[in-house]
């Protein structure tokens, strides 16, 4: 099958490497993997700098796409047509159907690779697993039922990754609707504080104390001579 260099061109523009791996020799498909593989490391890494040293990393970004680019337009310009034979038969080569499903495959699998890895590598360290949360959680309702002598249950929690720190929202389960909030480090173990749970407290106590004056207050202006 005959490999157009505009097809190739294209497909690099689209996707940083796509076109060497549709030209499909196996020099250009380790060189295009590799374009791919530098692109997420350098993106990863702007990532993690919060877009500080976007300067850098952008920049490096863009000349690996170009790269690509650029392989391709050099890889139909200058391939040599010294041995037309040898490049009819490395054509009928790769053309084969077990050559393109071998690409294929290769191909797929990079992909599914590289789209696991960038999002698994760069989720982690804005995100907790479900047993770090928890490990946070349980040293949260101790900290409160040891401080308060009741038991509570945190209801929310949310990791705050720019300062590494969890803010969680609790409640007592004898009185749910005291609804409050508290933060937690990220160590080992995780350290509670900072909870408004008096706040809430002493705010529902001011205010069941206060409703039966407002009430008279209230009877006493609705009865008054106009």
């Amino acid at each position: 099958m005959k490999k157009h260099q505009l097809t190739a061109v294209v497909l690099s523009v689209i996707f940083t490497g796509l076109g060497l791996f549709y030209i499909g020799t196996p020099m250009l498909i380790i060189t295009g993997a590799l374009l791919m593989a530098l692109q997420g490391a350098v993106l990863y890494f702007l990532l993690l700098t919060l877009g500080f040293l976007g300067f850098l990393a952008l920049p490096a970004a863009l000349a690996l796409h170009i790269a690509g680019i650029v392989i391709t337009i050099i890889y139909f310009t200058y391939r040599s047509p010294k041995k037309p034979w040898l490049e009819q038969k490395r054509q009928r080569q790769l053309s084969s159907p077990g050559a393109i499903a071998a690409r294929t495959v290769i191909g797929l699998l990079l992909l599914a690779g590289s789209v696991y890895v960038g999002y698994t590598e760069g989720t982690a360290p804005f995100t907790k697993s479900a047993a770090e949360k928890q490990v946070v959680r349980e040293a949260a309702e101790q900290y409160l039922e040891q401080k308060y002598g009741e038991p509570f249950k945190v209801t929310k929690m949310d990791y705050i990754w720019a300062v590494g720190s969890y803010n969680l929202t609790a409640i007592p389960e004898g009185a749910p609707e005291l609804e409050f909030t508290l933060d937690s480090t990220d160590g080992s173990p995780p350290v509670p504080s900072g909870e408004t749970y008096l706040n809430r407290v002493w705010g529902a106590q001011l205010r069941d104390k206060a409703e039966p004056v407002i009430d008279c207050i209230r009877t006493a202006l609705s009865f008054r001579p106009g």
